[in-house]
């Protein structure tokens, strides 16, 4: 989404958007796991499958690299990015099922509440780790810059209930 286009991320000494930072973290994340099946879903104003459950690592980080600012749209459809994990799975007859859900906001669409598609999960076995993201910002800096908090939309309690839920 938009948000992920904030300014608020260090990457070899100097300030970038929390796109780069994902893109970065997420191919090395993939490399590390080759080997293991592991498909890609965007989210924002509705969840699309990018890749499907695949051990080619290689071609996942080729689809990391095209990840694009508003690729998926400008909200987040965090709920049904769960679902359509859950579909993906199914389709799959996954034995072992883990999501990470990389999230720097809260869920905007609201067509799957998230802890509705969390206790979903739940029952179908579904192990969720959440990550957040986003910069704290210092309050001498807010005060000093009339700045905004970068990571004010990040909803961990959210996150944290879904990983909870889920045993993740």
């Amino acid at each position: 989404s938009d948000s992920m286009r904030t300014q608020d991320m260090l990457e070899k000494g100097r300030t970038v958007n929390r796109l780069s930072v994902v893109k970065t973290q997420l191919k090395s994340f993939i490399t590390q796991r080759a080997g293991d099946r592991m498909g890609l879903i965007l989210f924002a104003d509705h969840a699309y499958l990018m890749a499907p459950l695949t051990r080619d690592w290689q071609t996942l980080n080729q689809f990391v690299d095209e990840l694009d600012f508003g690729l998926a749209g400008h909200l987040t459809a965090m709920g049904e990015a769960i679902g359509l994990t859950l579909k993906l799975f199914a389709s799959q007859k996954s034995k072992q099922k883990i999501m990470v859900l990389l999230s720097d906001g809260r869920d905007t669409v609201e067509t799957i509440p998230p802890l509705a598609a969390a206790e979903l999960a739940k029952q179908a076995g579904m192990k969720i780790y959440t990550i957040g993201l986003g910069a704290e910002v210092a309050l001498d800096d807010l005060l000093n810059s009339g700045g905004s908090n970068p990571s004010a939309d990040l909803d961990e309690t959210t996150l944290n209930q879904i990983a909870l839920l889920t045993g993740g």
